[in-house]
């Protein structure tokens, strides 16, 4: 499961502000078990928008001490990487993340990249 928190609705504005993945499982019972999730904290782009409101509702303190943000495509390749060692392949259309690639003064450079992928036993 992925999770994101954004700066506001419009992906062309508003950056990505976090992003978390947690595998779920079931158990022998036929229980849903949560592993605990990835975090990771994400840098605004520059020349990204930050609408208050998406904060007042998402509760991000983009000045916290102990944020510790990265680059968008870094926080990407973390959590998709944690993902896949945690035995998640790509052969189905079970799930997919669509994302805006930016350069360096937030201008996009590559429309949209979708991932698809399904947790497997």
């Amino acid at each position: 499961m992925v999770d994101v928190e954004t700066g506001g609705f419009d992906p062309q504005r508003h950056p990505l502000l976090e992003i978390a993945d947690s595998i779920i499982r079931m158990d022998d019972k036929g229980l849903l078990i949560p592993a605990p999730p990835l975090p990771c904290h994400v840098l605004p782009f520059i020349g990204s928008e930050i609408d208050p409101r998406a904060l007042a509702f998402n509760g991000i303190d983009l000045d916290h001490p102990f944020r510790h943000a990265v680059p968008e495509r870094e926080a990407l390749t973390r959590i998709l990487f944690l993902s896949f060692m945690s035995r998640v392949a790509i052969p189905q259309n079970s799930m997919a993340l669509t994302l805006s690639e930016r350069d360096l003064h937030g201008k996009v450079i590559r429309k949209s990249v979708v991932v698809t992928f399904e947790v497997i036993e």
